[in-house]
């Protein structure tokens, strides 16, 4: 932000040298990053009258002016077509230096003796303006002073941070530097005088304001003004424009700017004989809706733009840029000065969707000052009226439906020493306090109750209080110490350290972790043929990256199935891989984060050896892999896997993998179709847990027992069942017969075939017997076999095969 030394100078008294004000600034927080020094570089340019002008003999573009500063009369020679006789204008006489080195002398031209030069604006080093003679105000310039096109003036770049928007204007770093020197700071007062006051105009009969959205729009102000000129700026206003980096448009424009820069408050003025039916309404923009705005370009709106709209369409957008259509020219006479509060979130996100900001905006999406919306509108009618002319309503529109009430904090003395290591006595924090311009409304031994100004948006606990106190007092003050605190051990969260080890027993298995983006790749699933993937449950971006990633993912496999191609595509073809991340579900408006994990594999797990011997990653190895997490979660329960009756895109075929009736996650073989178009020569299987459900049944109790002394028995059990019944169910019944003798059974066969009937499958069944009490005989093992093929027979029809 660029603030002007002399326009400071203006609210707040300062007999310092810029230099040192700048050092002071950087002391106490307000960085300057730059001081510009602003010169004057003119010498010997008086203000002059044109007595007389005339034709220049030899030449048809150039005039002979007679000219007089008031002690010499004398001839020049120009080419302007703006000058007219009796015209009060800048006369550069021999010997004048301007900017960029410029000498004038007596010079002819065209065989006339010019004996001077009638300077633009530019040629003064004022503005790029050099479409004509600079004309003075003849009651502003007397003819034979020097003229000076501007004080000379320091310029500081000042670096505000985002919490501090409240210096975003003059006053908020005049009122804090007035803080810092101790100086008195005289903040604007407006006063309309009655003069331009029109008894009769109503603004309320002239002018419809509807506020139909109070969420976004907090509070919105108006002024009506007739009988305005517009015209160009008087220099002064121009000068403190360009100093803060504005360009001079017009008269009203440059004011509300002017306004803009002194209190912080952005204003907008629209031409009264152009808004239909002489209504403004604040509202959201229509589907369809769009604008052209002051930048020319052309602006499509959505349905979460907040904009300003008359009768019939909209005609700014609000708090960032007003339209072309409505703007303020040279045909205006009547002028609605609006002074708004909108909602710093929603201009932020209007800015963003359309790409487009404004020193308004930049205001706005900070935070204002809700309570000076009419100080500023009266300020600039103020301006406009001395500068523009015209008469003022006499009354203005302000509709603020809830009042925002102050806040208080309650600033206990001793926390403010503690917190900045000081030993300030109650009365001293109660003066830093008064002055940041603070109110304090109690005062106790050990507390006061301190009422935060409104245009300290940023305050809401009572440390942002004692980081003011400290920026006052001056950090360079504060005594250097060493903080102190208690030192505490850090630990991990309980499902940060579930991950952890569910990761161990993967990387236990042969398998690395691989970290992915959060978004589904629509073209890699088009890749994959997976034109028609369902998205119904994906949580969709309203502002994506770009066009192939506009929902978040709902699955892992897609990014792990990338992860595995990648890798076997530049040479490694045993590829084993895991991932824990967050899915991601829509379900009718109630969108869920839920941690998962999922692994792919293919490829060895053992390479082929000397001896021959390998071991390929299969189905079986990765439901091993889910049978370990099973027994890391020590619920003594197994999941239950069973054929999946729903259709998953990726897997060729899958199995469902459910604990109670409740689905966990599921597994399967990757489609044939994408290995063979990916040039993939090996089977590669995956699955897919939902950790937040893995977690809720985790049972972090250990219990202990004893290891039985005593020898086991092993017996073998062939078994004709049916196909259809689950192995889990032949196994139930085993286990229930002798659960107390039952040390462990094995499923180590399955047989179809011509030697059992088509519909039965052959089970053989290692069954490993043992007691923690004694040593079992034969003849009990013997019995505990029958019972249990009898108890096979009688449930599920079971037979032993022969």
């Amino acid at each position: 932000m660029l603030i002007s030394y002399n326009f400071l100078k203006k609210y707040v008294n300062i007999d310092i040298p810029a230099s040192e004000l700048a050092n002071k600034m950087n002391m106490h927080g307000l960085a300057v990053d730059e001081i510009i020094e602003k010169k004057c570089e003119i010498t010997n340019v008086f203000v002059a009258k044109i007595l007389k002008i005339e034709k220049h003999p030899n030449a048809d573009k150039l005039s002979l002016c007679t000219v007089t500063d008031g002690n010499e009369t004398m001839s020049v020679v120009c080419g302007a077509k703006n000058i007219k006789e009796n015209q009060i204008v800048p006369l550069a006489k021999d010997g004048a230096t301007l900017p960029n080195n410029v000498t004038i002398k007596k010079t002819s031209i065209r065989g006339i003796e010019s004996n001077g030069m009638l300077c633009s604006a530019k040629e003064l080093g004022i503005n790029d303006d050099h479409s004509g003679i600079l004309i003075l105000d003849p009651e502003k310039y007397k003819i034979g002073q020097k003229f000076l096109p501007f004080e000379s003036d320091t310029i500081f770049n000042v670096d505000i941070t985002p919490n501090r928007p409240d210096l975003l204007c003059i006053t908020g770093v005049a009122r804090l530097i007035s803080g810092i020197l101790d100086e008195k700071f005289t903040p604007p007062v407006p006063v309309i005088k009655k003069e331009f006051i029109d008894k009769t105009l109503d603004i309320n009969k002239k002018l419809k304001v509807k506020l139909l959205d109070t969420k976004r729009c907090l509070r919105y102000s108006a002024r009506l003004i007739q009988g305005v000129k517009i015209d160009e700026s008087p220099q002064w206003l121009k000068n403190i424009l360009l100093s803060s980096g504005i360009r001079p448009i017009n008269n009203v424009v440059d004011i509300t700017n002017y306004v803009m820069l002194e209190m912080n408050q952005p204003l907008h003025a629209f031409d009264y004989d152009k808004l239909t039916e002489n209504t403004i309404i604040v509202r959201t923009a229509k589907s369809g809706e769009s604008i052209l705005a002051l930048n020319g370009k052309n602006y499509n709106l959505n349905e979460d733009n907040l904009i300003i709209a008359d009768a019939g369409k909209p005609v700014a957008i609000a708090g960032i840029m007003g339209g072309e259509l409505f703007s303020v020219n040279n045909s205006t006479n009547s002028i609605v000065l609006e002074s708004a509060y909108f909602l710093p979130g929603s201009i932020r996100k209007t800015s963003k969707t359309l790409g487009i900001s404004s020193d308004s905006s930049y205001r706005f999406e900070r935070g204002i000052d809700i309570n000076n919306l009419v100080n500023a509108l009266n300020r600039a009618t103020e301006l406009i009226l001395e500068i523009c002319g015209g008469k003022t309503s006499k009354n203005i529109i302000d509709a603020y439906p809830v009042k925002i009430k102050p806040i208080k904090i309650k600033l206990n003395f001793n926390r403010v020493n503690k917190i900045l290591g000081t030993n300030f006595k109650n009365t001293e924090i109660i003066k830093f306090i008064k002055k940041l311009y603070f109110n304090i409304s109690s005062v106790t031994k050990t507390y006061c109750t301190v009422i935060v100004p409104s245009y300290r948006v940023d305050i809401k606990e009572d440390i942002d209080i004692i980081e003011d106190i400290a920026q006052i007092y001056g950090y360079n003050k504060i005594p250097l110490t060493l903080p102190e605190s208690n030192l505490t051990i850090g630990r991990e969260i309980k499902l940060e350290t579930f991950n952890k080890n569910i990761s161990n027993i993967l990387t236990s298995f042969g398998f690395y972790e691989v970290k992915n983006y959060s978004f589904l790749n629509n073209n890699f699933l088009k890749i994959l043929k997976l034109k028609n993937y369902d998205t119904k449950e994906a949580v969709k971006l309203k502002n994506p990256f770009n066009e192939e990633e506009t929902h978040l993912k709902t699955t892992l496999f897609p990014d792990l199935i990338k992860n595995f191609i990648f890798n076997y595509n530049n040479g490694n073809f045993n590829v084993h891989l895991f991932e824990i991340a967050n899915v991601y579900k829509n379900e009718n408006g109630n969108y869920k984060q839920i941690p998962f994990i999922g692994a792919i594999s293919g490829g060895f797990i053992i390479n082929t050896s000397f001896n021959k011997k390998e071991f390929i990653s299969d189905f079986y190895y990765i439901k091993s892999i889910i049978n370990e997490i099973n027994k890391y979660l020590n619920i003594n329960t197994e999941f239950d896997y069973s054929d999946a009756t729903f259709d998953n895109e990726f897997l060729e075929y899958c199995c469902k993998i459910s604990l109670n009736n409740e689905l966990i996650g599921v597994a399967g073989k990757l489609r044939n179709e994408i290995l063979y178009d990916n040039k993939i020569k090996e089977n590669v299987f995956l699955f897919e847990l939902n950790i937040e459900k893995l977690f809720a049944l985790f049972n972090k109790e250990i219990k202990y027992r004893k290891f039985s002394q005593f020898p086991a028995v092993n017996r073998d059990i062939s078994l004709v069942v049916n196909r259809s019944i689950p192995e889990k169910n032949v196994e139930e019944i085993i286990k229930k017969t002798a659960k107390d003798f039952i040390k462990s059974i094995k499923l180590y066969d399955i047989y179809y075939g011509e030697q059992i009937p088509k519909d039965c499958k052959s089970l053989t069944y290692n069954i490993l017997f043992q007691s923690i009490e004694r040593t079992l005989s034969e003849k009990e093992v013997n019995d505990i076999v029958q019972n249990i093929i009898t108890n096979l027979k009688n449930e599920i029809n079971a037979n032993l095969r022969s």
